[in-house]
């Protein structure tokens, strides 16, 4: 494993996910990639091609 990807959004839950990123990635040769997402209102399968 080269690359851990841990979506954060700021939570106890996302923060708890970046530590058990972290203790993989301290036992092997891999590095974490931080991704912020947030919630959107947006319904997305209603959008047309152009407004994606």
């Amino acid at each position: 494993m080269k690359r851990i990807i841990v979506p954060i959004d700021f939570s106890l839950y996302s923060e708890n996910a970046f530590y058990s990123a972290a203790k993989v990635a301290s036992k092997g040769d891999a590095t974490i990639t931080c991704i912020n997402v947030i919630q959107s209102d947006l319904d997305w399968n209603n959008l047309s091609t152009s407004e994606k």
